[in-house]
């Protein structure tokens, strides 16, 4: 037991000392929510590509830009073919994100325990992401690019082809903090959910289905309410942490969250 406390604090990394779903709460209390809270809206993943889908609309270029990348379908080709993998990437997030819980470090016991409450926390992140993009494309009823006035569905903003493969990128990121897998591994994994999310995001802008700052939006929307829940229900993610260790000392473990 000595060594394994030896070995979390020499690492300083909640890599290999974590205990995924153990502390999982259906009750965070306030604090953590703000905190929680504070640390999803301050995340790269989510101001980054919010800045920049806000930048991109105000300067003017939205409409052409788009317009452009669905002519021109640079990466997929054609309209048909940029629907099809928009998909299959859609569906890849949904793969890497279930696989990724193989993978993460529940504990010495309880491990069945420990991964339904992972489970369930993480199934209503992606839920509730879910339910934000549908209430806000009903709210903004923003029409798709091109599209005839009065006749379109209203459905451009945000992208559930966006909110959702970013969000679940989000928590395989988390869960990579979290893993067995050794750190190069776990950073590869986590590369690949990124990209599977912006091929998704992407292809709908080539299909003429989504402006380009729709799937950045998206993406902050996404990486926001899929942190926010995973940091607030989950439970532990302390950044400091100090405990006697059987009186003879006391074990300071600091982690890095990025």
């Amino acid at each position: 037991m000595r060594g394994v406390l030896l070995g979390c604090l020499l690492l300083s990394t909640p890599l290999a000392c974590a205990d995924w779903g153990r502390n999982a709460t259906y009750t965070p209390g306030w604090q953590r929510t703000a905190w929680a809270a504070h640390e999803a809206l301050l995340h790269p993943m989510t101001w980054l590509p919010a800045f920049a889908g806000v930048a991109i609309h105000i300067s003017g270029h939205d409409a052409q830009w788009t317009e452009e990348l669905h002519s021109d379908a640079p990466l997929f080709g054609n309209t048909r073919r940029a629907n099809q993998r928009s998909d299959d990437f859609r569906h890849a997030t949904d793969v890497l994100w279930g696989l990724s819980i193989v993978f993460v470090d529940t504990g010495e016991d309880a491990r069945l325990r420990h991964t339904v409450h992972g489970v369930l926390v993480q199934t209503a992140a992606i839920g509730t992401t879910r339910l934000t993009s549908n209430a806000l494309k009903r709210a903004i009823h923003r029409d798709e690019p091109g599209a005839t006035p009065g006749e379109a569905d209203g459905d451009a903003f945000p992208s559930n082809h966006a909110t959702g493969p970013f969000a679940q990128a989000a928590l395989v990121r988390e869960n990579m903090q979290q893993t067995r897998l050794a750190r190069p591994l776990a950073t590869l994994y986590t590369g690949a959910a990124y990209v599977a999310a912006s091929g998704a995001a992407w292809g709908r802008i080539e299909a003429g289905g989504h402006y380009v700052s729709d799937q950045l939006l998206g993406a902050a929307l996404g990486n926001f309410v899929a942190t926010f829940i995973n940091n607030a229900f989950m439970g532990g993610g302390d950044h400091l942490r100090i405990g006697t260790g059987n009186g003879r000392g006391v074990l300071a473990h600091w982690t890095l969250r990025f």
